[in-house]
């Protein structure tokens, strides 16, 4: 079981690590043009916009999607249930987003933003279609349709961003790209995908759906909070332009975390789910997951808070300096993002969606609590805030791993410790060097500095955590043999 789950996942994992290499070079790039020809107001509208459409969108997805994967064997009734009453949500946001556009822009004092969302509601009609096949293909791990979609989104996406931006259209041009994206990704996934809707609605399978679904709807409606609050509470008290360089900050943390984590997080719901009836190979699992993303991306996160002026000033130029303090709190809790990102997919897989729900819940009463004390301070007050509140709430997350699956927290702790320790030398050896060559322009202090700070983390962490280089030797005989088994099948369909 576990050896041909293993097979599934790397193949899972190779077409994940292709998709998010790809549409992150694409982003990457088509980010550093439109940021160079945009200003912090444009960023910080479409943030706006996006905080009110984010909530919304929760409407929507229902929870629908985690409910098909989770489920061991699919009925064609579920299917067709969850892809109307989808299709049916997104219609009815779309419309009420449009009715409320109006009183969004009066409460923030900015007219601009109405029009904005109002034609950004034409999301909600994409995600409504395109829900129940996503949700197919990722349950049966087949995630080289995903991977083709995701790079046709970010490149049609892209190309509509620069050519908007060159000619002058502000911050429609970011409108533009999400429309466009949206769109091309509808289009693909219903070129690649073999399942087709039947007009056949039960209300049994709604309830079904419902009583799974209901309890990640909180945890996403929550989720948004916890993500976009910051966001509210810049936009609201300091307006668009510091919005604007905090949302530059938080792009950045969250483009790392999506290349660095998101690619193994993309299979771990179908992987929890497929071993939801044994807990010891779930520990394994979880253990092993988290063992492998601190080590690849502790250093990158901490890196990045050391060199963010260096990097902000090389990449994005020096208008944008005011987001670099920001950028470098932030990273600070990358430690966290990348273990407890699997936390969700696991309570969701042994079918204790409502825990996942509680933690949410903590987090966005305290998340809300600590934006508005650290506002007062601007957006490094807020960036702090974060940081701080995530690791003061980090407890609970080894409370409710070891109520789930019996593993005790300082077993589990151990799994961070040598990636955090090899960290902090690396960053004293980066120090060290920046106080020998202060004046150093900044592709000097990095072309000295990243390779400085690599060699020192890479001899600390094998030290510590010998294990981690199996690990790594595993994946990386794994990704180059690129197993040729074909595409795991869905479970029955009745």
């Amino acid at each position: 079981m576990m050896l041909d789950l293993t097979t599934k996942a790397i193949t899972g994992v190779s077409w994940s690590i292709a998709q998010r290499l790809t549409s992150q070079a694409l982003q990457s790039i088509v980010f550093l043009f439109v940021a160079r020809l945009l200003g912090p107001g444009s960023f910080g509208l479409l943030a706006l916009a996006l905080v009110f459409l984010g909530l919304m969108q929760i409407l929507v997805e229902q929870g629908f999607g985690d409910a098909i994967i989770q489920r061991g064997t699919l009925d064609g009734t579920w299917l067709d249930t969850a892809f109307w009453t989808g299709t049916l949500s997104g219609v009815l946001c779309c419309g009420l987003a449009v009715a409320l556009a109006p009183w969004v822009a009066l409460v923030f004092s900015q007219p601009e933003l109405a029009p904005i969302i109002r034609w950004l509601s034409l999301l909600f009609l994409f995600y409504g279609l395109t829900m129940v096949p996503q949700a197919l293909l990722r349950r049966a791990l087949d995630f080289k349709p995903l991977a083709l979609s995701s790079i046709t989104q970010s490149l049609v996406g892209g190309v509509v961003a620069v050519v908007m931006a060159w000619r002058g259209f502000g911050v429609w041009s970011l409108v533009g790209q999400q429309l466009a994206a949206a769109f091309a990704g509808l289009v693909i996934l219903s070129l690649v995908t073999h399942w087709r809707p039947r007009f056949q609605f039960s209300t049994h399978s709604l309830r079904e759906l419902a009583r799974f679904g209901c309890h990640i709807t909180g945890v996403n409606l929550l989720n948004v909070v916890n993500r976009q609050g910051d966001n509210l509470v810049i936009g609201y008290f300091l307006g668009p332009v510091a919005l604007g360089y905090y949302t530059i900050a938080y792009q950045l943390l969250t483009t790392l975390s999506n290349l660095l984590i998101g690619t193994v997080n993309s299979v771990s719901l179908p992987l929890f789910s497929r071993l939801q009836g044994s807990h010891r190979d779930l520990r394994e699992l979880l253990q092993r997951l988290t063992r492998l993303t601190c080590a690849t991306s502790a250093p990158i996160f901490i890196g990045l808070a050391l060199f963010a002026p260096d990097v902000i000033t090389l990449c994005l130029g020096p208008k944008w300096q005011p987001s670099a303090p920001a950028l470098q709190v932030l990273c600070l809790i990358g430690f966290l993002y990348a273990g407890f990102y699997f936390h969700g997919p696991l309570l969701s897989a042994i079918g204790r969606p409502q825990w996942n729900l509680y933690l949410n819940a903590v987090q966005a009463v305290t998340n809300c609590a600590a934006f508005l004390i650290g506002v007062r301070w601007g957006i490094v007050g807020v960036a702090a805030a974060y940081v701080l509140r995530a690791y003061l709430t980090s407890p609970l997350h080894f409370l409710v791993v070891r109520r789930a699956l019996g593993l005790r927290p300082w077993t589990y702790l151990k799994e961070f410790l040598p990636a955090m320790a090899a960290s902090s030398v690396m960053a004293l050896a980066i120090l060290a060097l920046k106080l020998f060559f202060p004046f150093a322009s900044s592709p000097i202090t990095l072309a000295l500095g990243v390779p400085l700070g690599g060699a020192t983390y890479g001899l600390i962490l094998l030290a510590l955590q010998p294990e981690t280089r199996g690990d790594l030797e595993s994946l990386w005989q794994h990704l180059r043999q690129r197993p040729a088994t074909p595409g795991p099948t869905l479970a029955p369909v009745h």
